[in-house]
C-alpha cells in the first residue's frame, strides 16, 4: 500500500533550511493499522501529508497504492486523493453552515456519485450517530464531531485512511472511543489505517508503531 524510499523534506523559510524529513524508509502492508509517534517537530505531520498527497518530498520515492504520486500532476494529484484517501483532522474541520449529513456528503459529491445523500447517510448510521444527521456542527458534542469527521472521510470508500491527531481535542473516554471506531473499520473492511498520535497509550492500539526523531524512523514495534 505504502512504500517510502530515502525520503526527504526540506523547507525555506527566511533563508534558513528546516528539514522536516532525513531519509525515512517505510513500507505498510494492505490492511495494516500502523500508528505514528513522536515529539512535536519529529516530522509526522510532514509524513502524512506526503503519503496523503499534500505534499511533495524534497528527494527520494513516495508510491502510494503504485503509483509514485511525485510524477502526477496537480489534477492528477487531487483525483488520486478523492479516489483513494480518507482524511480526518484534529479540529474536526466541519463546514458550520452545513448540518452532519450535507458535511458527510462533500466527498461524494465531488466524486459526482448521484447517491451520495443516501451513502452519507449509511456511513452516519454505521459509526452510530444516524439520529443526529439535520444537526449542525455546533448542536453536536466533540465526539460526535469527530464522527461526523470520520463519516466525511469514509464516505467514497478509500482505501487508506489518515487520522493526523484525532483524539487531541477529546477527552481520554472520547478519544479512547474514536480509536477503537479505527479499529473496528480496520478490522471488519480491512482499510488501511495511518494514524498520527503523541499519546503513546492510543498509538499501542495499532498493530504497528513507528517512532519518529528528528525526520527520522527511531525505531519500530508490533503491538
Amino acid at each position: 500500500m505504502i512504500t517510502l524510499k530515502n525520503l526527504y523534506k526540506t523547507y525555506g523559510i527566511d533563508g534558513i533550511r528546516i528539514h522536516a524529513l532525513n531519509g525515512v524508509d517505510l513500507k505498510i502492508k494492505k490492511g495494516e493499522f500502523v500508528s505514528i509517534m513522536g515529539p512535536s517537530g519529529s516530522g509526522k505531520s510532514t509524513l502524512l501529508h506526503i503519503i496523503g498527497v499534500l505534499d511533495r518530498q524534497t528527494k527520494g520515492t513516495a508510491l502510494i497504492n503504485g503509483t509514485d504520486v511525485a510524477k502526477l500532476s496537480d489534477e492528477e494529484r487531487t483525483s488520486f486523493r478523492l479516489q483513494n484517501i480518507g482524511f480526518v483532522f484534529q479540529f474536526y474541520s466541519l463546514l458550520p453552515e452545513l448540518n452532519a449529513i450535507e458535511n458527510t456528503m462533500i466527498p461524494g459529491m465531488l466524486g459526482n456519485d448521484k447517491d451520495a445523500r443516501n451513502t452519507a447517510k449509511e456511513v452516519l448510521e454505521k459509526l452510530g450517530i444516524g439520529g443526529r444527521l439535520n444537526n449542525y456542527p455546533h448542536q453536536l458534542s466533540g465526539g460526535e464531531q469527530q464522527r461526523v469527521g470520520i463519516a466525511r472521510a469514509l464516505v467514497n470508500n478509500p482505501d487508506l485512511l489518515l487520522a493526523d491527531e484525532p483524539t487531541a481535542s477529546l477527552d481520554s473516554k472520547t478519544a479512547l472511543n474514536v480509536i477503537n471506531i479505527f479499529r473496528r473499520l480496520n478490522e471488519e473492511s480491512r482499510q488501511t489505517v495511518v494514524l498520527i498520535t503523541h499519546e503513546q497509550e492510543l498509538g499501542k492500539m495499532a498493530d504497528r508503531g513507528i517512532f519518529l526523531k528528528d525526520g527520522v524512523i527511531e525505531k519500530e514495534k508490533d503491538f
